[in-house]
């Protein structure tokens, strides 16, 4: 009997939603060159990221550095206001890229 291998991870999705009066970027399985690539391909060309923006990175399954810039674009525009990012319940697999960049010290992480 042959083993197969382990199904891949879910594919990632990247999408915007309204919640509790603010703006919530919400992160789900790879987020890799092709979910931020589709992402840029069907967000509307105008629309910059919000001063305030909470990101939920809950159900990440993996990231790599084209995730990881992709973070940090999107909160630049909160960083250049004084306003420090939040990460909402960073999954494993999404705060083990964030620390290996040093970049998880530029967001603060809340429950």
């Amino acid at each position: 009997m042959t083993t197969s291998p382990p199904p891949p991870h879910a594919p990632g999705s990247i999408r915007f939603a309204a919640e509790d009066g603010g703006i919530v970027l919400h992160l789900t399985g790879e987020i890799d060159s092709a979910t931020v690539a589709d992402y840029r391909r069907t967000a509307p060309r105008d629309a910059e990221p919000p001063a305030r923006l909470l990101i939920d990175a809950s159900a990440v399954t993996f990231m790599n550095s084209v995730g990881a810039g992709f973070l940090l674009e999107q909160t630049t525009a909160a960083r250049q206001a004084g306003v420090r990012p939040l990460l909402r319940r960073p999954s494993r697999a999404a705060l083990q890229v964030l620390r290996l960049t040093g970049l998880d010290l530029l967001f603060e992480l809340i429950d």
